[in-house]
């Protein structure tokens, strides 16, 4: 609720994914380009650092206020029932080298994990729910 007394509902589309034995709180987000992994997770999982800062004008690697190298690793991909599983996803993206004060145990999904992995990305929204299909050629 705004300090207007409007209440606003926000929404996220959430993601089941596997990495070993973890399952990290994980969501789709279609304004990001590239994935995020937050602390506590990009400490427990294996990854390979590709970088430690971009390079040309207003380019960061921050997230959100939080310093992070870009680095890479594999997820697998659960449909809602855990029945159907796509291994070895590639994600790429920004690995936070501190804590986020709100997401803990998070990872965010860009735009990135959906070309990287050729995964078609589809949503639509009725009777107020919203909805989406992630397609695996």
């Amino acid at each position: 609720v705004t300090d207007q007394g409007f209440a606003a509902r926000s929404h996220r589309l959430f993601v089941t994914i596997e990495i070993g034995s973890a399952r990290p709180a994980c969501f789709l987000d279609n304004g990001a380009p590239f994935s995020f992994v937050s602390y506590d997770v990009a400490r427990q999982l294996p990854w390979t650092l590709r970088g430690t800062a971009f390079q040309g004008q207003g380019a960061s690697l921050d997230w959100q206020g939080i310093p992070c190298e870009f680095g890479e690793t594999t997820v697998d991909l659960l449909d809602p029932h855990g029945t159907i599983r796509v291994a070895n996803c590639r994600l790429i993206g920004k690995f936070a080298k501190a804590q986020h004060p709100l997401l803990k145990n998070h990872i965010v999904l860009g735009l990135n994990f959906l070309v990287d992995n050729s995964i078609d990305f589809a949503s639509r929204c009725r009777s107020g729910i919203l909805r989406a299909v992630l397609t695996v050629p």
